[in-house]
This record gives structure tokens, sequence and C-alpha cells, in this order.
């Protein structure tokens, strides 16, 4: 409730398979309070990746999941966002051939699939992050490989019936972290990751400025935080019209932190 107190706890699971969440645009709620999550799922002893779409009511009681994958294939879903009251899109990534793809699937309110497209290119495109966007498009980060081994943030932006309108990387020459972005009120975007600064050092925490057409307003990468520090999850932009996004720690023991910077790209607070 809003003082923090647990309501009820729900554990959700299909027989045969282990069950994941989904990245952290993985839960929303409809404006009557139901609640929608995007997941995957892997057959035990297979290993096969199907992604799903689960509905609870109020009480967290499941009214019914819906499958998306391609036998013998790897999908997954890693997020999704309403579309009005027509229905939703899922963001993921699929196993198209040789490389994997970045996927967006837009369904109808029961979780039919209406239609699905794919984004790629001649390595690996996957998808951790994704939204619709103020002009009834949408917009998808991860990551794209390059040159075999090296990685960097990634955004793709569609049109509402998912034609690409543009796709961009950010990011160092180097071996990038994945990308989580939101969409700001002047139709920018703010693009969370990590990059590293030399070939051979370790990923530092970075906020990337985007116009809305993908450019470069300004990127900040934070050096004065434990090495091998990420942002691993969408940002969130505040009252203030300052943003934040979470990140987390693998230098020592493992652990979890936020950050706060205005949009000008100063850090706040940490």
């Amino acid at each position: 409730d809003i003082t923090g107190d647990t309501l009820f706890t729900r554990i959700t699971f299909t027989p045969g398979y282990n069950q994941y969440g989904g990245s952290s645009g993985s839960l929303v709620a409809t404006t009557d309070g139901q609640i929608l999550m995007a997941d995957f799922v892997e057959s035990i002893g297979i290993g096969e990746k199907d992604g799903i779409l689960v509905k609870f009511n109020t009480l967290g009681d499941t009214l019914w999941t819906s499958g998306y994958g391609v036998p013998g294939t790897f999908d997954v879903i890693n997020a999704l966002d309403l579309v009005d009251s027509t229905g939703y899109v899922l963001f993921g990534t699929v196993l198209d051939g040789q490389y994997y793809d970045m996927r967006l699937i837009r369904t109808d309110t029961a979780g039919n699939e209406l239609w699905s497209q794919t984004y790629g290119g001649s390595e690996d495109q996957q998808c951790t992050s994704g939204h619709r966007t103020l002009d009834r498009g949408f917009v998808m980060a991860g990551f794209n490989y390059f040159n075999n081994d090296n990685s960097d943030l990634y955004v793709v932006k569609v049109d509402s019936l998912g034609n690409q309108q543009w796709a961009q990387s950010y990011g160092s020459p180097w071996l990038d972290n994945v990308g989580f972005i939101t969409q700001l009120p002047d139709s920018g975007f703010i693009l969370a990751g990590a990059v590293r600064i030399s070939e051979t050092g370790v990923s530092h925490a970075s906020f990337h400025r985007l116009d809305a057409l993908g450019g470069v307003v300004w990127t900040n990468t934070y050096l004065d935080v434990p090495e091998r520090t990420v942002f691993f999850a969408d940002p969130v932009v505040l009252w203030d019209g300052s943003a934040a996004a979470g990140s987390r720690s693998t230098s020592g023991t493992t652990s979890g932190s936020w950050r706060k910077c205005g949009l000008a790209g100063g850090r706040v607070w940490r």
C-alpha cells in the first residue's frame, strides 16, 4: 500500500519451464488497476526460450497468459507498454537465422498478436527497453555488436506501424553495456547505460541526452563511482526536470544504487 506494507504476493509459473521476469519496463498497470507482465520462459532440458505476456487482476490472480515464439528459436520479451485502449506493444529479441534481432510485437487487449517487426543488421542487436512515444510510435533500446566482439548502446525509433524511422549506436569503440531509454517531455530521450573510457578499462555508468531524431545533445560518463558500475534500468524523469536511473556495481561485492542528474548532464547526487 502507500506506506510500503505488503498487500499480497503472487508467484506465477509454467509447468515444465523456468520462468524469468523481464527487464525494468516489464510491468505496467491498466487504467482499471489490472497488471500486465512481460516475461519469457525456458523449456527445462531443452533450453528453448519463448516470450509470454501475463495479465493479472487487481488481486494478483492470473487472468490469462499469451505466448509468442517460433518453435526451435530464441524469443524473449523484456518490456511492454499500453497502446491507448486498443492493446499492448511488446519489446524483445528474436534469433533470426544466424543473428539476434530486436523485435516489436503489437497485440490487441486479449494479447493476440496483430503484427510484429524485427530490426537488425549484419551482427547481433538485442532489446532490453522499450516505450510508446509521444508521436504514437515506439522506441526501443539495448545493444548491438560490431567487429565481432565489441558492442554499443543501441536505439531504434519506429512509427505506429513499426516502420523504422532511425537507428543509432552510442558509446565507445570497445565493449560497452546495454542501454535503457525514456522519452522526455520535449520529445527527446534520456539513454542510460555504461561505456568504457579505454580498450582495457572497465565500464562506467553514463547518461546520453538525445534529441527527437537520436542526435546526441550531451553525454556524461561518471568516473566518481566504483569501477564496473552500470546503469541497468529505465531512467525516470522526476518532478524537477532531472532524471534518475538505478545502477548496479560489481566492484568488490555486487550492490545496487541509483543516481540523479540534471538534464544538462551534471550529477545532482547519488
